[in-house]
């Protein structure tokens, strides 16, 4: 028996030590840049450096016959690591949508307004606009071999292909604030050599939590109504080429609803169905002296057209129980 206690002993500080190796495990990275930890910390636009950026060789994709080129950030440790940023609450014009509706390419977009935080943004995203303009112009004859091979090549030549990641409205920029889109990207498996998509499952994790205090609950993605509310996290995962255009992609994350279509606050009263809470009246005191007078001078009316039929109905009474004179009596 004493055997089977120390063996149970040695096993729970054998655990024990684990966790902590375990632990300590968790709060670094790997050399490769790969974080160990199952909560990956978000970065603060406000903060990155975008000349600490890191744009690793090009790639081929299937998309346009293009090409991706991966993206990751030298943090403050020192470590290599995707470059995941926080972004704040705010408002979301358009409902989730796929471009020209062909269920390929699936966005959210969070409006740039021109205060407050997202004015903040949207300068850090004019930093990351100019900083893929310097990689994809020293690098052309990775991105845009034909323009780079082409006589009186310059910077400007590689900016008329740039696709900005400010979108404004083709008709009037002037007429609405612009927008910031993330690409939604669908979950895959594999299926033998082959990569399949899962139809209607997405790479992203969406809640939905209407207060500060609330529990989140999840919600599915595809129900995101325009004029909607929330908060999120993207990865600026790479710079990409597509029909002979380039840009940064951002792939959301997480995305955090606070709010649905725009849907209406109303104030409720909690002692609505106290017996003890008295209704609140929402008319004002002249109208309800008008009411009060309109009241009384029925319920007069209603008396005299009382009094009036009682009175008639009496006369009619007293008539029915008068004897009538024979025609003998009479004479």
């Amino acid at each position: 028996m004493w055997t089977k206690i120390v063996i149970a002993l040695l096993s729970f500080l054998g655990s024990q030590n684990q966790n902590k190796n375990l632990k300590f495990s968790q709060d670094n990275f790997t050399s490769k840049g790969q974080e160990k930890m199952s909560a990956r910390i978000t970065l603060n636009f406000l903060k990155i450096d975008p000349k600490r950026l890191r744009v690793g060789p090009t790639k081929a994709t299937k998309e346009g016959g293009g090409l991706t080129a991966p993206i990751e950030y030298l943090d403050d440790n020192g470590v290599v690591r995707p470059c995941d940023i926080q972004l704040p609450d705010g408002y979301i014009p358009f409902p989730f949508s796929s471009f020209e509706d062909k269920g390929v390419s699936w966005t959210i977009a969070f409006r740039l307004d021109p205060t407050g935080i997202w004015a903040k943004y949207k300068d850090f995203l004019e930093k990351i606009d100019e900083f893929t303009l310097d990689t994809v112009y020293e690098r052309a004859k990775e991105f845009v071999p034909k323009t780079a091979s082409m006589k009186g090549f310059s910077k400007e030549m590689v900016r008329a292909l740039q696709n900005s990641c400010i979108r404004y409205n083709k008709e009037d920029p002037t007429k609405y604030p612009p927008t910031f889109t993330t690409h939604v990207q669908r979950q895959t498996q594999k299926v033998g050599d082959k990569t399949v998509v899962i139809d209607g499952q997405y790479s992203v994790t969406c809640l939905f939590k209407e207060k500060p205090n609330e529990h989140p609950v999840a919600f599915d993605i595809r129900n995101v109504s325009g004029r909607s509310t929330g908060s999120g996290v993207v990865t600026l995962r790479a710079i990409t080429v597509v029909n002979g255009k380039f840009g940064p992609s951002f792939d959301l994350k997480k995305l955090t609803l606070t709010s649905l279509g725009g849907s209406n606050e109303y104030q409720e009263d909690p002692n609505m169905y106290n017996d003890e809470h008295v209704e609140q009246n929402f008319y004002d005191a002249e109208a309800i002296k008008m009411v009060e007078q309109f009241e009384r001078k029925r319920e007069e009316r209603e008396e005299e057209e009382l009094s009036e039929t009682s009175k008639k109905e009496q006369e009619q009474q007293q008539q029915e129980a008068t004897p009538k004179k024979s025609k003998k009596q009479k004479k």
